[in-house]
């Protein structure tokens, strides 16, 4: 009997591919506030792809068939994937924060208005394809992906769980139990997010991250950021 590919590894796998495109863009040209508006043509396979995916995932986990749009999606998803407060680290030197789905409930964020005016019109609608909104449709799709329970597994396989954290365990049982997993990081290469509630406490003055087992390689990225 031949086993089905699981599509959620393809996602993933999918992830991995475009992430890797997002950091040979950034060995070329820094992610800074300076160059956030940056448009090039190799933003806009990325930024359509991620926001597709984003899609995909909330289409498969949709309880109705029929179409949907991001307002739906919200109504759908918001009380049980809490993407709204969700933070995701992006590793990148200064550390940035990104909330790509803030506000998303009362209208669409900038980086999905971006995905839809490049995929009508990728001629006139050129300069949507900008570097900020490609990494925030990057971060969105790390976001719904570390925060939709089901690829708990895949995300395990892709070796993106501190293993050494003591809660490992209990999430990869929680997977079998039908209970909600501890809170943890989700980290890959560029970005991290939580699986459920925020490392980050955005109550002071400057985003603040708490203690949470990360790995040794974010948290040399969280340090270097509370030195300045």
């Amino acid at each position: 009997m031949t086993r089905r590919e699981d599509p959620l590894d393809f996602v993933v796998s999918n992830f991995v591919a475009l992430e890797e495109q997002l950091v040979s863009c950034m060995d070329y040209v820094p992610f800074i506030e300076q160059n956030e508006c940056v448009v090039s043509p190799r933003f806009v396979p990325i930024l359509m792809d991620a926001c597709s995916l984003v899609d995909s995932v909330f289409r498969h986990t949709a309880s109705e068939d029929g179409h949907h749009n991001l307002r739906l999606y919200a109504l759908m998803h918001e009380d049980r994937l809490e993407l709204e407060e969700a933070t995701t680290l992006l590793l990148v030197s200064p550390l940035q924060f990104l909330r790509p789905f803030r506000g998303w409930q009362d209208a669409a964020p900038q980086w999905w208005n971006a995905y839809n005016q490049v995929k009508h019109d990728r001629v006139g609608n050129y300069a949507a394809a900008s570097y900020a909104h490609t990494v925030s449709a990057m971060a969105a799709l790390h976001q719904v992906m570390a925060r939709s329970w089901a690829f708990l597994g895949n995300l395990a396989k892709a070796g993106w769980f501190n293993e050494s954290d003591e809660q490992f365990g209990e999430m990869l049982v929680s997977r079998c139990a039908g209970c909600g997993p501890p809170a943890m990081p989700v980290e890959s290469r560029l970005f991290v997010s939580a699986i459920r509630d925020s490392f980050v406490d955005w109550t002071t003055d400057l985003p603040t991250v708490q203690y949470w087992e990360f790995t040794e390689r974010v948290k040399n990225y969280i340090w270097e950021d509370e030195d300045w």
